[in-house]
Formats: structure tokens, C-alpha cells, sequence
């Protein structure tokens, strides 16, 4: 591990100690069977706290250093499909409320499945499918999330 990862532990460390402190003074946090709005923050905040110390443990306590430079790290990726996720996830919250949960993501998740990693036809459109439909029961039934409807009205 480099001095990147130290910096970078240190820095998601402080976030996340921040995120707490604030969900535990700011907001109320409720109980386990009524949770405030500093509930989920206190649990976000807590993880990433947790996460980055195991990050700086291991920048600490590594051996090996690893030299690569930024340009190095970057080196190999394939931009356009950066970019073409990035473009298909802002799509998503655009076309949401007008088409719908179940059918935007079934949309959005065959374009993902399809354009990142091609796959045929048949495999990305089922597990898109398969995928959207999951969610849907989970959040809609199961959770009793209100999630937009669209226009089909589901």
C-alpha cells in the first residue's frame, strides 16, 4: 500500500466520522422499531468509518509499496464505457417518474447488460427481467416502498 491509500483512508475516515457525529447531534435517531431520520446516516456514517480503518490498517501495516504513478493506475480503461454508464445512470432518474420503476429498469438494466459487457440478446434481456421484477416485488410488496408508477400504472 502507498501513501494514496493512507490519504485516502483518512480522508473517507474523517467523512464518515462526520456523518455520524451529525446523525447523533443533528437528527433524531429514533429506535429500532421506529428509526428518526439520523437512523440510516448513523449506519452509513458508521460503515464507512469502519471500512477506511480497515484501509488505513493495511496502508500501515503493509510491506510491499506500491509505486505506480496516477497515469499508471488509469492506464487500461475503457473510457467509452465510462462514460456510457455514466449516460445510462443519468438517464435513469430523468425518465423515472414519467415511465415508471419496473419499466425503467428493465430498460435501463438491458442497456447496462447489453452495452457494458455484450452478452446475447436473450441472457441480458432475462437477467433485466428477472432483475427489475425482484426489485419491484421487494420494494412495492414486500417493503411497501411508494415507487413511481408511470404510465401503464405499475
Amino acid at each position: 500500500m502507498c501513501i494514496r491509500d493512507k490519504i485516502s483512508g483518512l480522508v473517507w475516515l474523517l467523512a464518515g466520522l462526520f456523518i455520524t457525529i451529525k446523525s447523533i447531534f443533528s437528527l433524531g435517531l429514533g429506535s429500532l422499531k421506529d428509526p428518526g431520520a439520523g437512523f440510516f446516516p448513523l449506519i452509513v456514517g458508521s460503515g464507512l468509518s469502519v471500512l477506511s480503518l480497515v484501509i488505513l490498517a493495511r496502508a500501515f501495516f503493509a510491506k510491499a509499496e506500491d509505486d505506480r504513478s496516477i497515469k499508471e493506475l488509469w492506464s487500461g480503461l475503457n473510457w467509452p464505457k465510462v462514460f456510457y454508464t455514466i449516460g445510462v445512470l443519468v438517464i435513469y432518474p430523468m425518465i423515472l417518474d414519467w415511465v415508471g420503476f419496473l419499466l425503467t429498469s428493465l430498460f435501463i438494466l438491458a442497456l447496462l447488460c447489453i452495452g457494458i459487457e455484450p452478452k446475447k440478446w436473450k441472457l441480458g434481456i432475462g437477467l433485466s427481467i428477472i432483475a427489475s421484477v425482484c426489485s419491484y416485488i421487494l420494494f412495492d410488496r414486500v417493503l411497501q416502498v411508494q415507487l413511481p408508477r408511470g404510465l401503464l400504472g405499475f
